[in-house]
């Protein structure tokens, strides 16, 4: 009990990088729920830019027709480094490129080849690809049809073709996904949030028992060492899962998940990347007791790898050689977890396979952290043993 009452004197002594933390995922959690919903909920809305190659008639009117049902805007630089950074930041959500062959292929009977640039948590991106095929359909049709008309004819028809708006209801199974993918994208906040909340708690108490005179103090004490590492390793633990359970249950309450079954796989994810968690901030706080070190590590390895492996910038506008690189890391795998649960609506043997592998590589993670610690105590073990023989003699 004594280790317990020091356990929790040392984390309320040292209680402000302990809230830094806590304080980033509950700010990013309310800023961003309010937001996320907002932009589920406006799917007549997207914020839509179009770069065309093409100055025609056809082309003017799909974007007459897409400013009227969405929301046209303008970029002024259209280079790909200030794409990614519009669509990153909210300027716009979906981006239309016209080839300079599009006009040719209408008239040749063909559907043109578009390409479409999306956030990844655009919600819409399914209404106005649907939106933008309707309506070079219908051209497409009445072409047909009346080949004498001009595209300037072709064009109006087509216009007054979708003048009766017509109401539409989402399918389940498209709610269903929305849902799901803003619960992940919250879920996933946990990768820095508590990552990093465990990782500092461990980093304070170890480094607190590891200072010489606190050491030299134990070892006089009738405990044996194996039995207050032990103490002090289910203190650290009790506090770990204490806090996974906080951020858990407040990150869940905001992803609004009612599905038992989904929210059954996202507790398993947590669960299983809580292992990691544990695991490494043992593991680091053992091998390293440098506290400058130990500050590095939380700042690089667990803020970097949140940004390198989708919890602050999406993976899908993220350079490959990034990704690959965030794969060494649990951190990706967890993310990709969460991902992939979001994306179902019917679970499959596939789905199961795929989510049972990347639950696996992150319970490899742990194991791999565990053999580590584990030949760290037997060589420090070792050299106490070597020592002492050395002073006997």
């Amino acid at each position: 009990m004594t280790i317990y009452k020091t356990v929790l004197k040392l984390l309320q002594t040292n209680k402000t990088p302990l809230l830094i933390g806590v304080a980033i995922t509950a700010f990013i959690t309310l800023t961003q729920s309010g937001n996320i919903r907002e932009e589920q909920s406006a799917a007549q809305n997207t914020k839509i830019a179009v770069l065309s190659d093409d100055d025609s008639t056809v082309v003017q009117g799909l974007e007459d027709y897409l400013a009227e049902e969405q929301q046209l805007v303008t970029l002024s630089d259209t280079s790909d480094e200030a794409i990614d950074d519009a669509l990153y930041f909210g300027e716009v959500a979906y981006i239309l490129t016209i080839p300079a062959t599009f006009t040719e292929q209408l008239e040749g009977g063909e559907m043109p080849k578009l390409t479409a640039k999306t956030r990844p948590d655009t919600f819409s991106k399914v209404l106005v690809d649907s939106t933008i095929n309707q309506f070079l359909n219908t051209y497409l049709l009445y072409q047909d049809a009346q080949p004498s008309l001009s595209q300037s004819e072709l064009i109006a028809q087509t216009t007054e073709t979708f003048q009766n708006k017509q109401q539409f209801q989402l399918d389940a199974a498209y709610n269903q996904k929305n849902n799901q993918t803003i619960a992940a994208s919250f879920i996933n906040l946990l990768a820095y949030g508590l990552f990093s909340t465990i990782f500092s708690a461990y980093a304070l108490v170890n480094g607190a028992f590891n200072r010489i005179p606190i050491k030299f103090r134990n070892n006089c004490s009738p405990i044996s060492r194996r039995k207050l590492n032990r103490r002090i390793s289910l203190a650290n633990l009790s506090y770990a899962i204490l806090v996974t359970l906080m951020f858990s249950i407040f990150v869940l309450y905001f992803s609004k998940i009612t599905d038992m079954q989904v929210l059954s796989l996202f507790i398993l994810n947590i669960l299983t990347f809580f292992l990691t968690m544990v695991t490494f901030s043992t593991m680091i706080t053992s091998l390293i007791k440098s506290a400058d070190t130990i500050s590095g590590i939380n700042n690089v390895f667990i803020l970097g790898s949140c940004f390198i492996s989708g919890v602050f910038v999406p993976s899908e506008i993220l350079p490959d050689i990034v990704n690959k690189i965030a794969a060494f890391t649990p951190t990706y795998w967890f993310v990709q977890n969460n991902h992939l649960i979001a994306q179902q609506t019917m679970y499959t043997r596939s789905f199961y396979n795929t989510l049972g592998l990347n639950l696996f590589i992150l319970i490899a993670f742990a194991l791999a952290f565990m053999i580590i610690q584990f030949i760290n105590l037997r060589e420090r073990g070792s050299a106490i043993l070597n020592k002492s023989k050395r002073t006997a003699r």
